[in-house]
């Protein structure tokens, strides 16, 4: 059984967390999203006690994979990724995911901004 780790993202928002997956072929289709955080599964199906609010399952990993998730917590989303996992999905995978998130929040900010110019 694969240990997870818990890193620590400064990923805030949902839609553009669930946008950057997406850039990085984890669409609609392959990614889960809870209101209430549920259990993550190990490669074995066995449950894990690393909850989560968006999961990506293992299925769309790799056949020996464990589920990756995302918590969400006031200081930002907290990533669980499997030991095993992390070479494919740890450090710069993370980096190359939080790229993708700040080119979409910075895109939904000026989104705003241009509402909030017409509402005025």
């Amino acid at each position: 059984m694969s240990a997870y780790m818990t890193l620590l993202t400064p990923m805030t928002d949902q839609e553009c967390l669930l946008a950057a997956l997406a850039s990085l072929g984890f669409d609609a289709s392959k990614v889960e999203v809870h209101e209430t955080p549920v259990n993550l599964i190990g490669y074995g199906g066995d449950q894990r006690i690393q909850a989560a609010n968006i999961i990506i399952r293992r299925q769309y990993i790799g056949g020996s994979s464990n589920d990756v998730g995302f918590l969400d917590s006031p200081t930002g989303y907290q990533a669980f990724v499997s030991n095993y996992d992390h070479p494919i999905f740890g450090t710069e995978w993370l980096k190359r995911l939080n790229t993708q998130y700040q080119t979409h929040w910075t895109a939904k900010q000026e989104l705003l901004a241009a509402e909030e110019r017409r509402r005025l």
